[in-house]
């Protein structure tokens, strides 16, 4: 005949081989070291290949509205041909336009007139100001790294930081068909 606390004792010896269990086995911590080893060296190597900005381009809708060069990392002949000021992009119906200004300019629009002011100082980019609701764009970091960009989608404007490579008319890495 069976005892009523067979049972309980059973369950009791049950439970004290599961907490001697590891939660890890040694083959699980070599998988983990393993993947935390490869994603540190992936984050040194493309650290390392991150290369200031040479130009930043100013795009609506896709298309290149104006080229601006950058003073980082140009040589003392080159420091003049760089464009450090504010440029003014505005958007009235279906035309855009870029105007640079040395100084900051007056915002003071009409409403049918929408804008975004764009600052470029020591080869760094930032929107200063624009008039869209969300301002996700004024409140980016300021960016100067090739490959950087920053987006307002209200406006439909991209502002991107091309390399040395895509300042000079570098061929795409690959084409896609």
């Amino acid at each position: 005949m069976k005892h009523m606390f067979d049972c309980a004792i059973l369950d009791e010896e049950d439970h004290h081989v599961r907490e001697k269990k590891a939660l890890f086995k040694k083959a699980d911590l070599i998988l983990i070291a393993a993947c935390l080893l490869a994603a540190a060296l992936l984050a040194v190597c493309f650290a390392r290949r991150r290369s200031p900005g040479a130009s930043v381009n100013f795009l609506y809708d896709g298309i290149t509205l104006k080229t601006a060069a950058l003073n980082t990392g140009l040589s003392s002949t080159d420091q003049a041909a760089a464009e450090d000021g504010y440029y003014l992009i505005t958007y009235r119906d279906d035309v855009t336009a870029v105007e640079y200004c040395a100084d900051m300019p007056d915002l003071h629009f009409p409403e049918y007139i929408s804008y975004n002011l764009v600052s470029v100082q020591n080869g760094a980019v930032s929107v200063e100001a624009a008039d869209c609701k969300d301002q996700i764009c004024v409140h980016h970091k300021p960016v100067s790294m090739a490959g950087e960009s920053i987006v307002c989608l209200p406006h439909r404007l991209v502002v991107e930081i091309a390399g040395m490579k895509e300042a000079a008319g570098g061929a795409p890495d690959g084409v896609a068909r």
